[in-house]
């Protein structure tokens, strides 16, 4: 994987993250609601629940794809070779 996929990848990710993130907060007013009248808001609001959980399930997997992605190491985007004399070079097309 080169710097720029990595970069790629984590962007689309975070993307991914922050929309999930707006779903979780769509249900933060029933929920609340829900706490100050001692209800349960998995039984008032079953399909609100049933997203939020979904939603916290994507979000929680793309975290740990995320951690592991930014700790792996990157290929060089340009090939680096040494000449016979021992000095480094930039590859140009060889």
């Amino acid at each position: 994987m080169t710097r720029k996929e990595k970069q790629t990848v984590l962007q689309r990710i975070a993307e991914r993250k922050m929309a999930l993130q707006a779903t979780m907060a769509e249900s933060d007013a029933h929920a609340a609601k829900c706490i100050k009248m001692g209800l349960t808001f998995k039984d008032e609001y079953p399909e609100e629940y049933t997203a939020y959980e979904a939603a916290r399930e994507e979000y929680n997997t793309l975290e740990a794809e995320a951690n592991i992605i930014a700790t792996t190491e990157v290929e060089d985007d340009e090939m680096m070779w040494r000449d016979p004399a021992g000095e480094e070079a930039r590859d140009e097309g060889r």
